[in-house]
């Protein structure tokens, strides 16, 4: 009943939320009611030195975070600034894919730079662009346009001087070559009333409240910084290359040098010390077929570890972690937008974050806090921990938050796909704290949201989907390798490709252009989106030109910036069909008893009006008029004055002057929000200055090449001797489970010896009464493989095409999702992977594209594959009680 009560109680909380949410999400500035400013000037605060981010005090470590989420704020405009600059000539773009916002995040956080000048530097360009004022902060994307008019007319009319890179000839760049003072003057002559620039000093005054003078003495300054990462590329392309490396690199062998698996811990021990949870739901309930995409709402458990902060007069880290469960509700609410086209939705069950009552929270040091993810061997790692402290599992999805980018891991998030529901080693997600701190981490605005960006990914990793770019354990390829027909083969994630760098303006544009920032307006359209959208087809995106369709800028299930996910997120029809197919068939636990909360309980209607609407509340959060008049003429809520100065911006009429405080005679006129643009409240702005010409838009994409024939319907699937589908005790086996090796994932049906031993075998249903102590039986010693007609199975609703003849093929077949089994084809074993592969972390790492102009990218990492088999271990003869041991537990998958 408690859980019942929860999840009133949270569809309640997410309509109040909401208010909170947007007011988080968009600028509100207010003004002095003394002096009528649009923003006052902050004091800049002190840069903080800090040389040991281990041992450190957890207010430290907050505070160093907040400089680099200072630091990380003007990743857009720098890029902004250095694009024209890159296109000089004898210059390269080799730096751009560097100016993203996580980049300049985690190369501010880097022990060789978190105290360096350029570190410095780039914190106090940050202050004097963005965080100074609140106006600046309003003006963000105009901004962005100003820095482009004004270092491309830098480019044109501005000595300028090659720089190099050691060991690197293709990565130069050309900087301008004459001194501070004599930049910044010719910049402020060029912005002049008579100079070229004076359109942009117009609008630099209206929209952000520099002058051209201020304007001009930051040219100098962004230069020099841009001159600095420059120089210091090579450390930026080791950064980048660590994190791609962490990306599939193991870390930590389970057993060095191991060549047999340890037995798994006693199953029957387990379940006194967690929450297991395996029964189906009541008998009156029946769970409808994945074909027919039910709504499924799936309970989350967060695990909050904590560590003893000795550097803090024994406080406890990380900072602010008794927040957690307000953060986690702003994810949560916004990764239901996201995934509402699914059927999906999600609520958060629990939020453990009190370490008296879960001891095991607490971790002895922040070193080991910083570990825990990734070391196997720690008892308080994430393996460890969750075989022994998951919760309603696998009934809810647990989470455990730990870890931060300062210790040297650039890692976001893992999780394992699909998952186990025997083992909780390998059915849990693993997210870093940074990615749910919405005061120092990256769940916030400024980094477009992209801590429920993360969560959003990892959670359909562990409901089945992969990368849209695929599983190869080689070398990208443009096989159509994620199993799903509806997804666009890529060579390689987004931010791996040689249009990454248009593919980032490009997002940007819709994301202020189209939407104008505006957060409401941006999850309403998320939450409406399903399949590719068309600003999301753009023929110069497009890796694999040989194969239909282009490259997806926004499909949540690749790596890229967070404005492509704002501006373009969604699911594919067909990713969502694989969702629910996977899920119902590796967790039936999770998907019936997910139909059967989201049928049981309905969430009350939404109060009236539950959002701040900023087109209708004027800078002090008075409420406007629906209708006023000025000067005859009939105005409604925030709206432009046609004898309005430029500067002046957006303006409405109190609607009740008695309980505004800054209104002190009736006919109250006030300012609304610098956040109110004509854009957002769709109003036609005048021209900001007589003779002003808007930009042509650009010219629609070439049309799209028509798409192949479809491929064959596949043959139907196998009939299975009814015998071949009870185990010896008579029991119901699984129609799909899973058999682990120590690097590899095998999936099979019914009875079946993934394990080739000489009995057949199989995983039980979860409706099996001995299903608790032993998941595996054995089948009839009578059947055979061949009567049985065993043999691996795909999940995937597409054909892939064989690899070239010089490489082993990867062969894998359509499976009809409506019928069971699925349709199992010839197995041909690709090459074994690598040998310990790790889950693939979710922060999507950055390298040069490739172009023959610029640098080489450096090698990439070899993933493992997505269905491999290999030769046993072991053929172990199953004891004759007819129950089957646990198999041994596997190496973690890296997907991400």
């Amino acid at each position: 009943m408690a859980f019942y009560n929860r999840l009133a109680s949270h569809a309640i909380f997410y309509f109040l939320v909401l208010h909170a949410l947007l007011r988080d999400n968009t600028l509100v500035v207010r003004a002095s009611n003394e002096t009528g400013q649009q923003g006052s000037i902050e004091t800049e605060p002190p840069f903080l030195v800090l040389i040991d981010t281990v041992n450190a005090s957890s207010i430290e470590i907050h505070k160093l975070h907040e400089q680099a989420s200072n630091v990380s704020a003007v990743a857009y405009l720098l890029f902004g600034a250095v694009e024209p600059l890159s296109s000089a000539p004898g210059s390269s773009n080799a730096l751009v894919p560097y100016l993203t916002p996580l980049t300049l995040r985690f190369y501010i956080l880097h022990p060789e730079r978190a105290n360096s000048s350029v570190g410095k530097a780039l914190y106090k360009v940050s202050w004097s662009l963005y965080w100074s004022s609140p106006t600046l902060q309003a003006c963000f994307q105009d901004m962005h346009k100003f820095l482009g008019k004004v270092f491309t007319w830098v480019r044109d009319n501005i000595p300028l001087r090659l720089q190099e890179v050691p060991g690197q000839p293709k990565a130069s760049a050309m900087w301008p070559n004459i001194g501070s003072l004599e930049l910044t003057a010719a910049v402020a002559s060029a912005l002049s009333s008579s100079g070229p620039l004076h359109d942009t000093a117009i609008l630099l005054s209206s929209s952000c409240g520099l002058t051209a003078t201020a304007f001009a003495a930051l040219v100098p300054n962004i230069s020099s910084v841009l001159k600095e990462l420059h120089k210091d590329l090579t450390l930026l392309q080791n950064l980048t290359k660590e994190m791609y490396d962490a990306n599939w690199t193991p870390q930590q062998p389970y057993q060095d040098n191991a060549t047999k698996v340890p037995e798994p811990p006693n199953r029957r021990r387990q379940l006194q010390t967690i929450t297991y949870v395996n029964v189906m739901p009541p008998s009156t309930f029946i769970p409808a077929a994945p074909a027919t995409l039910p709504n499924v709402l799936v309970p989350l458990i967060f695990h909050i570890l904590l560590y003893q902060d000795y550097a803090s007069l024994d406080s406890i880290g990380p900072k602010e972690y008794d927040q957690a469960p307000s953060y986690i509700d702003r994810m949560v609410l916004q990764m239901n937008l996201m995934a509402k086209p699914t059927n999906f939705q999600f609520v958060v069950k629990e939020v453990r974050n009190d370490y008296k009552k879960y001891g095991y929270l607490l971790l002895g040091s922040r070193a080991r806090w910083l570990e825990a993810p990734f070391c196997r061997k720690c008892s308080t790692g994430i393996f460890n921990l969750a075989r022994s402290y998951v919760s309603d599992w696998p009934r809810s999805i647990n989470i455990f938050v730990v870890s931060d980018s300062s210790g040297g891991s650039q890692i976001a998030g893992y999780a394992f796909t699909p998952p186990s529901d025997i083992r909780p080693d390998m059915g849990v997600i693993f997210l870093s704290w940074e990615m749910v701190s919405a005061s120092d981490g990256v769940n916030r605005p400024l980094y477009f949201n992209y801590g429920s960006v993360i969560l959003l990914h990892e959670v359909f990793h562990h409901l089945g989907l992969q990368h849209t770019f695929g599983t190869a354990t080689t070398n990208d390829t443009c096989l159509d390798d994620d199993y799903v027909i509806d997804t666009p083969a890529s060579f390689g994630p987004v931010y791996y490709s040689s249009y990454f760098v248009a593919a980032t303006k490009y997002c940007t544009d819709i994301f202020w252009g189209q939407y104008g920032g505006n957060w409401d307006l941006i999850y309403k359209a998320a939450s409406n989106r399903l399949d590719i959208p068309e600003a999301d087809m753009s023929s110069w995106a497009d890796s694999c030109p040989g194969n239909p369709g282009y490259d997806e800028l926004g499909n949540y299930m690749t790596y890229n910036m967070g404005v492509c996910f704002s501006a373009l997120g969604h699911f594919t029809p067909g990713q969502v069909q694989r969702a629910h197919y996977v899920t119902a068939e590796i967790n039936p636990i999770l998907y019936a008893w997910g139909q059967y909360y989201a049928t049981a309980m309905q969430p009350p209607p939404p109060p009236d009006d539950p959002i701040l609407d900023i087109c209708k509340y004027s800078i002090t959060l008075c409420k406007c008029k629906r209708k006023w008049m000025l000067s005859g003429v009939q105005y409604s809520y925030c709206s432009i004055i046609n004898s309005t100065t430029p500067d002046l911006g957006l303006v409405c009429e109190v609607a009740d002057v008695v309980s505004c405080p800054s209104c002190t005679t009736s006919g109250c006129i006030m300012r609304c929000s610098l956040a109110a643009t004509p854009q957002i409240c769709n109003l036609t702005a005048p021209p900001p200055f007589p003779g002003y010409k808007a930009p042509q838009p650009p010219s629609p994409s070439p049309p799209r090449p028509p798409s192949p024939p479809p491929y064959p319907p596949p043959p139907p699937p196998l009939a299975v001797p009814e015998e071949c589908k009870f185990s010896i005790s008579g029991c119901p086996c699984r129609s799909t489970w899973a058999h682990y090796t120590p690097s590899s994932v095998i999936f099979v049906s019914y009875c079946s010896n993934p394990d080739r031993s000489s009995q057949l075998w199989c995983q039980v249903s979860p409706t099996c009464p001995s299903f608790a102590e032993a998941p595996y039986q054995n089948c009839s010693q009578e059947l055979t493989k061949r009567y049985c007609k065993t043999s691996p199975v795909f999940f995937s609703t597409t054909r892939i095409p064989p690899s070239p003849p010089s490489q082993p093929s990867n062969v894998s077949a359509p499976v009809p999702l409506t019928a069971l089994p699925p349709w199992k084809p010839p197995f041909k074993p690709p090459p074994p992977p690598s040998p310990n592969p790790q889950p693939t972390p979710s922060t999507p790492p950055r390298r040069p594209p490739p172009n023959s102009s610029k640098q080489p990218p450096p090698p990439k990492p070899q993933p493992p594959s997505s269905l491999p088999t290999l030769p046993p271990t072991r053929n172990k003869k199953p004891p004759a009680s007819g129950k089957r041991k646990s198999p041994p537990p596997p190496f973690r998958r890296r997907y991400s």
